[in-house]
């Protein structure tokens, strides 16, 4: 049977997220678009679909608007952890895509965060190592908060290294074969036992401006 053409396609978010997708038809294009927002980070919200051209030259066709059904943030401690079991394994996939080394070693799971551009706050140096509890989570958080009063979202970033067998993988590895990063935490979205109560504003409680947290546990 031939093989039809893919037609490519751009969806852009009201939250300023841009990615393309190639698909049959626009029912399937929403379809993709979906499932690239929620293996992305890509959180869920009106969106515009357009039809891209092979002439650059050429604007986009405005085919309309749809839901974007994509990324769900965590709204507990058991949620953010699957979250990041998650992308420990997409880290190991990503490794083995690329490389043909057996052996990989987790480099463990890392926080950084963004500003309202997708700007990073933090440099690879700078990056906490995830908490392994709720109540060291949050602290960091209100922490991260008060040094960066620009904050808006927080990721997991998880990596590995490889090597031929268990002894280079000791001594000598391949370092950052693979790495996937997750989104973990958003100050404009309420996220249950993850938010943090603030006090006197209701303007900080939905915003996250004021950094006087008291931490609800």
């Amino acid at each position: 049977m031939e093989q039809q053409d893919l037609n490519v396609y751009q969806v852009s978010t009201e939250d300023g997220a841009q990615f393309r997708v190639s698909a049959l038809d626009s029912d399937q294009a929403c379809w993709k678009a979906n499932r690239y927002a929620a293996e992305n980070s890509i959180l869920s919200s009106r969106a515009t679909l357009s039809l891209v051209h092979d002439d650059a030259s050429s604007p986009h066709d405005h085919l309309g608007q749809f839901d974007l059904e994509g990324y769900a943030l965590p709204v507990s401690w058991g949620e953010l952890k699957d979250r990041v079991s998650w992308a420990r394994k997409e880290a190991v996939r990503n490794a083995i895509e690329h490389w043909d080394y057996p052996c990989h070693r987790s480099r463990g799971v890392f926080i950084t965060a963004r500003d309202a551009k997708g700007e990073m706050l933090l440099t690879e140096a700078e990056a906490w190592s995830l908490a392994s509890t709720r109540k060291q989570f949050k602290q960091d958080l209100t922490k991260l908060m008060q040094n960066n009063p620009e904050l808006v979202s927080v990721w997991a970033v998880a990596s590995v290294n490889s090597a031929n067998n268990l002894e280079q993988l000791n001594d000598d590895p391949e370092p950052l074969t693979g790495g996937k990063e997750v989104l973990i935490w958003h100050r404009d979205h309420p996220q249950g036992s993850l938010d943090i109560v603030f006090e006197d504003d209701p303007l900080a409680q939905t915003q996250s401006r004021r950094f006087d947290a008291k931490l609800g546990m």
